[in-house]
Order: structure tokens, then C-alpha cells, then sequence
């Protein structure tokens, strides 16, 4: 079985490469990483594709892109992705993942997914009514098998009284499907000063770390950068040091 790996880039083109790099060290399946390019202007546009051309790797243009907001600029491509690909998809495992989520350990989404229809991070809002549980976006990896995909949106927007960011209207896929056998991944949220869950980081960086660069790691194989579109709109030489951190890990 095959693995179709979806990334989602526009603000840091630089970090195609990286993920790229990692995923040929440590994922042990048979996979295609693919970019949707999701670029907000014509200098980024350029500079996706170039990166996808020298690297080898397929890129395809996002036909429905929403930059009117933050959540609408991410949840759009996504969409986009699954009304195109994913949803026709009934052969290969399908994986929406960050454009800053990089992989750090050896991982197989084929052993991963054995048992599974989907697997993916839970969010949960307060809807007033009930607490809602949706998908988030950041890893969401789908069996070919899993039931009716099609009709999987990973948009945002309000539910009863509920605030949801993006994939939050999975709400809905989910609990239309109440047989959908779903894995739920966990992570640490936000890296703080805790010995158990800085050894995780690779042995090479885990000194290198520091507590404001606000990580994450996502089922222990998964150092999540967070903000890798500059959305939190942080000094320029702060972003610099986080993607100093990471080529660390990549390339040293």
C-alpha cells in the first residue's frame, strides 16, 4: 500500500526541503510527498516551484485559495485537496500534514494506520450544548477504507455556540459516522521545562531547544514549529533562530 503525503505551502517555501529530507531518512513506506501550492503572491508562487523541480516532487496548483483570514488561508487548500484527491482516493493512505510539522524518528503510517479508518489530533470546543470534537489540522492521516470521504470538510466556522479553527466542521464527518474507527494522536502541546518531554527531541538539538520557540511533539515522532506562516506576527529574528533550530536537525 502506498502513501500519499500532502503538505500545504505558501510563507516559508524553505521548509519543502526539509520535510522532504526527513521524511526519505525516516518514514520506511512506500510514499509520494506532494505540495499544494497554496502561494499568496507571485514571488512565492516561483519560489514553490522551484523548490518542488530541483527536489523531484510533485506540486499542484490549489485551485480554491481564501486568504481573507488565517484560518480560511489554511482550511481552504485543504478542502481543495480533499474534493480533488483524497476523497477519490480508495487505494493509497492519505495524509494532510502542516507545512511546519517535520519528522524526527523512524515512523510507518502503513503500521500506524493497521486496524484504523483515520487517524488525527482531537480538538474540542465548548459548544454550550455539548462539547464538540473535531480533527485538527495539523496531522490528519485517512485509511483508504475509512467511510465516505468525500464528505469530510476540515473547515472552520461557529457550531451551536462553539468557536472551532480549522477542521473544525469534521464535526460533522465524525458524527455521522459513529462506526468510524478513529486513532486519536496524542502530543504535548506546547514544549514546557519537563525532563520526559524534552528527551524526546533528538539528542543532537535537545540542548539547543529553547522554551519560547513554543513547539510541539506529536506522537513522539513529530516536532510540530508552529507559526511557520509568521500568522503570530513575532520579530523577524525570532523566527530566524526557530529555523536555525531546525536546520540543525536536519543537516548537522
Amino acid at each position: 500500500m502506498q502513501v500519499k503525503i500532502y503538505t500545504f505551502s505558501d510563507k516559508s517555501p524553505g521548509f519543502i526541503r526539509w520535510q522532504h529530507e526527513l521524511l526519505r531518512r525516516y518514514l520506511h513506506n512506500d510514499y509520494e510527498f506532494i505540495v499544494m501550492n497554496n502561494a499568496s503572491s507571485t514571488i512565492l508562487d516561483k519560489t514553490i516551484r522551484t523548490e518542488c523541480t530541483e527536489l523531484g516532487i510533485r506540486c499542484e496548483e490549489v485551485l480554491k485559495k481564501d486568504f481573507s483570514t488565517g484560518c480560511y488561508a489554511c482550511a481552504a487548500p485543504i478542502q481543495d485537496c480533499i474534493d480533488r484527491f483524497i476523497g477519490k482516493d480508495d487505494e493509497n493512505i492519505s495524509v494532510i500534514m502542516d507545512s511546519d510539522l517535520f519528522l524526527m524518528k523512524d515512523f510507518s503510517f502503513v503500521s500506524f494506520m493497521d486496524g484504523w479508518d483515520i487517524a488525527g489530533i482531537p480538538q474540542s470546543r465548548d459548544a454550550v450544548y455539548e462539547i464538540i470534537e473535531y480533527l485538527w489540522n495539523c496531522l490528519v492521516i485517512i485509511h483508504p477504507n475509512a467511510p465516505n470521504k468525500k464528505s469530510l470538510h476540515m473547515g472552520c466556522g461557529t457550531i451551536m455556540h462553539g468557536a472551532c479553527d480549522v477542521g473544525g466542521m469534521s464535526y460533522f464527518y465524525l458524527r455521522a459516522n459513529p462506526d468510524l474507527k478513529w486513532r486519536r494522536i496524542p502530543t504535548t502541546g506546547v514544549i514546557l521545562d519537563h525532563p520526559e518531554v524534552l528527551a524526546i527531541l533528538p539528542e543532537k538539538i535537545r540542548a539547543d531547544y529553547n522554551l519560547d520557540f513554543e513547539m510541539e511533539i506529536i506522537e513522539g515522532s513529530w516536532l510540530h514549529f508552529r507559526g511557520g506562516s509568521r500568522w503570530d506576527n513575532k520579530k523577524k529574528e525570532f523566527y530566524e533562530s526557530k529555523e536555525a533550530f531546525i536546520n540543525k536537525m536536519v543537516w548537522d
